[in-house]
């Protein structure tokens, strides 16, 4: 599980890299406008997580065959992570991540951040398996992960919209 962790990890780092190199394309654009839009996807992405508005957010929709753990006991964990740290890989659970991507992408927040919040997605998606690996009783893990789904998908919005509009609001000076 430790390989998984750690491309998971590389993976979010590379996307942050990615996306501050395709935010210098963005930055002819008035800082107002980055702000918009990005407030736009926010909210965007938040009412397709209420399921108010019948949206496919972009994302890979396929498993990962046994196979990429099974046949490559180091480097297919290490590519299996490092493609769910950059978000290509397999299901996105909610729109928060895109979210914080278009702020990237649009040049909000600072290169260092962009790296910082990347490494950060990539440790989050690594979370996850590896507490599940971890657990005694994975049927009970389940359980739990099941009854919480929807709160954390609450959660995440309510915490993703105000950052992003607070954010807006602080670059635009207001």
């Amino acid at each position: 599980m430790g390989w998984f962790a750690f491309g998971s990890v590389a993976g979010g780092i590379a996307t942050g890299f990615l996306l501050v190199v395709l935010a210098g394309l963005l930055d002819p654009l008035p800082s107002t406008m980055r702000v918009l839009l990005a407030i736009c996807v926010a909210l965007l992405t938040a009412l397709v997580d209420l399921h108010l508005w019948d949206l496919r957010l972009p994302g890979a929709m396929r498993q990962v065959p046994e196979t990429v753990m099974r046949d490559r006991p180091i480097a297919g964990p290490m590519q299996f992570g490092f493609e769910m740290g950059t978000g290509a890989r397999t299901y996105m659970t909610a729109g928060a991540p895109i979210a914080v991507a278009a702020a990237m992408l649009l040049g909000l927040p600072g290169p260092l951040t962009c790296v910082a919040m990347g490494a950060t997605f990539g440790v989050a998606r690594g979370l996850v398996p590896t507490a599940m690996w971890m657990s005694a009783n994975r049927e009970m893990w389940f359980d739990r992960l099941d009854r919480y789904a929807d709160q954390g998908t609450y959660a995440t919005i309510t915490a993703i919209v105000p950052l992003v509009v607070l954010s807006a609001l602080v670059i635009m000076g207001l």
